[in-house]
This record gives C-alpha cells, sequence and structure tokens, in this order.
C-alpha cells in the first residue's frame, strides 16, 4: 500500500509576536503563500486525508488557509493540531509519522524548520533528478514537498520516499 506525505512549511510570519514566538502571526506575505499552495492543491486528486499541525499560530494559520483554499480536495481531511510539533526535530516528526494507523495513506504535516526540512533531507531517496535537488535546499516559508513511499509508516527512515512534486507559493 503506498503511503504519500506532504510537508509544508508555514508561511511568512511576524518577527515578534506578542505571546512569544508560538504566537507569531503570518504577515500578509504568508497568508498569499498559504493561499497559494492551497489553490494549487485544489486540483489534487489524491490529496491527504489527515493533517497534523503544529500548535503554532502560524502554522495554524497557514494549515486554514490552505484547507480553505483547496477547495473539494481538502475538505473531508482531518485536521489534528499537536503541540509537540511546535518546533519538532525530524526525528520527532519521524516518530509521529511512525504511529500513524495502517490504514492511513496519505498526511500532511504542516510545521517549522529545520525539522521539516531536515526530514525531507532524511528521507528523499528517489525521484526525478530536479525535484532531489530541489528537496536536498529544504523548505522555504511556505513551501510544500509531495512525497511517495510503499514502506509502511514505521519503517519510513530504512525505507525512504520518492519526491513527487514541489510546490512553490
Amino acid at each position: 500500500m503506498s503511503r504519500r506525505l506532504w510537508l509544508l512549511r508555514h508561511g511568512s510570519a511576524e518577527s515578534e509576536g506578542f505571546g512569544g514566538d508560538a504566537e507569531r502571526a503570518l504577515t500578509a506575505a504568508g497568508v498569499a503563500q498559504a493561499r497559494s499552495i492551497g489553490a494549487q492543491l485544489a486540483a489534487a486528486t489524491d490529496a491527504p486525508s489527515l493533517i497534523l499541525c503544529s500548535a503554532a499560530r502560524r502554522a495554524r494559520e497557514t494549515a486554514a488557509l490552505v484547507v480553505e483554499h483547496a477547495g473539494r480536495a481538502l475538505a473531508d481531511a482531518a485536521l489534528h493540531v499537536e503541540a509537540p510539533l511546535y518546533l519538532a526535530s525530524s526525528g520527532a516528526l519521524l516518530g509521529r509519522l511512525a504511529q500513524l494507523d495502517a490504514g492511513t495513506t496519505a498526511v500532511m504535516l504542516v510545521g517549522h524548520n529545520p525539522g521539516l526540512s531536515d526530514l525531507t533531507s532524511q528521507l528523499v531517496r528517489s525521484g526525478p533528478a530536479a525535484l532531489r535537488r530541489r528537496a536536498s535546499l529544504g523548505l522555504s516559508t511556505g513551501e510544500l514537498i509531495q512525497l511517495q513511499s510503499e514502506a509502511s509508516w514505521d519503517d519510513l527512515e530504512r525505507a525512504g520516499f520518492e519526491v513527487c512534486a514541489f510546490l512553490e507559493p
């Protein structure tokens, strides 16, 4: 059974937030980035059914805007905001993925660097050369990478992923 994983870095955020880093809101550019990614996902026929999102305000706002602008593609996706995903390391993100139910086949993680970019570098093993090169550069704000693997969620680190798409806002 094929597993699909979308890694989405939150959109551009304010440099300071009232209440600390976790409360930093999206800037106008970050809002535009999230809307753009959502619009690009609107045509997806294999969109995620589960969205795991950091509890940081900028990640929650990004996820909400992407879902809103993706329309039907993400209309039925379950959105779970999880505090441990805030600034999570690649190891913590991989650990969270390993906990997924075997029947879950399509998941989006919305979070932060360096964890998301490190996870991308750790997992991408195949795919078109241009996409692998792009993936090696990491995720900038608002960018999304789509990966695919035949491995179970708890065997991803060993098996790795094929990079399928890279979306820029």
